[in-house]
């Protein structure tokens, strides 16, 4: 159950019909012992046993704070790692052109159904021979 902040009594409805058919349909084949409210109380103690404790709002808003914070903390490492690779060098506008015609050159492959093309459009690099 949900942690409640009432101040007052407050009653959880339960459908005596519902109740009746989950008794009744947990119950062996062929049972046909009448079904005492002993047996609907029971099975309405072990529903409310097996439940679920609700999130409360302040858990969700915590939860949704926690995700901005490994997000900015994931960006924060992908930054770090794009100024350390520009700083040795690396050319990331290159490298993602040259994946890029990679995948397009592949892509056109598959398409043109020859995965071992020889001839290969203008433009693109082609298979070294």
């Amino acid at each position: 159950m949900a942690e409640s902040r009432a101040e007052w009594t407050t009653w959880t409805l339960i459908g005596e019909a519902g109740v009746f058919e989950a008794v009744r349909q947990g119950r062996a084949l062929g049972d046909e012992a009448p079904i005492a409210s002993e047996d609907l109380w029971a099975r309405v103690a072990e529903d409310f046993t097996r439940a679920e404790p609700r999130r409360l709002a302040l858990d969700v808003v915590e939860a949704a704070r926690h995700g901005a914070e490994e997000a900015m903390a994931r960006l924060l490492e992908i930054d770090r790692a794009i100024e350390a690779g520009r700083a040795a060098g690396h050319d990331f506008g290159d490298e993602h052109q040259e994946r890029l015609r990679a995948e397009a050159l592949r892509r056109f492959n598959v398409a043109a159904g020859a995965a071992a093309r020889t001839d290969v459009p203008a433009g693109l690099p082609g298979p070294s021979a």
